[in-house]
């Protein structure tokens, strides 16, 4: 079973925010850590597109970080929109349309 973010090392790695955040209800993240790798969803059940950013700091691993997102809404089934290596950006930004759910992997890179 895989840990809740309330269980993990402080400071945890991953910071989100969006905008605009006019209720609570409207947007929704988990992390988990497996090993290497670490999940984290978005979510927005509001009205309006809303534009994620999550900010990578204290990672568990000193190389590069491999990303990759994949969106649920009415028009991706879980569909992969964006692959990577963030070296140096600290952060990667998401844009949700509702209803939709976003799906973010992070890995460190191969050695």
């Amino acid at each position: 079973m895989h840990p809740s973010a309330s269980q993990l090392p402080a400071p945890f790695p991953i910071r989100s925010s969006s905008a605009p955040a006019s209720h609570k209800k409207e947007q929704g993240t988990a992390t988990l850590k497996a090993r290497r790798d670490l999940f984290t969803y978005l979510s927005n059940t509001g009205r309006t597109e809303t534009l994620h950013r999550i900010e990578l700091r204290n990672l568990p691993w000193r190389e590069p970080t491999l990303h990759e997102i994949r969106v649920l809404d009415a028009d991706r089934n879980l569909e992969t929109i964006e692959r990577g290596t963030n070296v140096a950006i600290g952060a990667i930004e998401v844009r949700l349309k509702p209803p939709a759910v976003a799906l973010i992997t992070l890995r460190a890179s191969p050695r």
